[in-house]
């Protein structure tokens, strides 16, 4: 604890600007040494203070259960596009690639008729 944090300590709780205060702490502020100067901290700033954003609003989380705003389908609705269409392009590329195993695996099968029929072990 820094001498001059002492000093605001031992004396009677007075609002300080909030620089005093910052000087007082050493840099960063560690969490011990802003539960010391808390009471410190004038009550009536945090009196007027409202939320910006209500229940719905762009940014709040998600209503459970509920359509939720134009926004937020139409985000919906642009994210499930972008999954499907992904989706897509890994299907049509198995599909390829399908293709050209089974394409592989009919030049062996062919192959092996081949063999067999250049050896003559089997009437064919």
């Amino acid at each position: 604890m820094t001498e001059e944090l002492t000093r605001y300590w031992t004396s009677p709780p007075q609002v300080r600007s909030k620089d005093q205060i910052i000087a007082a702490c050493r840099k960063p502020l560690s969490p011990n040494c802003i539960r010391m100067l808390y009471p410190y901290i004038p009550r009536r700033s945090l009196q007027g203070y409202s939320p910006r954003m209500g229940d719905g609003d762009t940014g709040a989380p998600p209503k459970m259960g509920g359509q939720g705003d134009a926004f937020q389908r139409r985000e919906k609705a642009s994210e499930d596009y972008a999954i499907r269409q992904r989706e897509k392009e890994k299907l049509l590329l198995l599909k390829k690639r399908l293709a050209e195993q089974q394409a592989h695996l009919q030049q062996l099968s062919e192959h092996i008729d081949e063999i067999t029929k250049e050896q003559g072990g089997e009437h064919n």
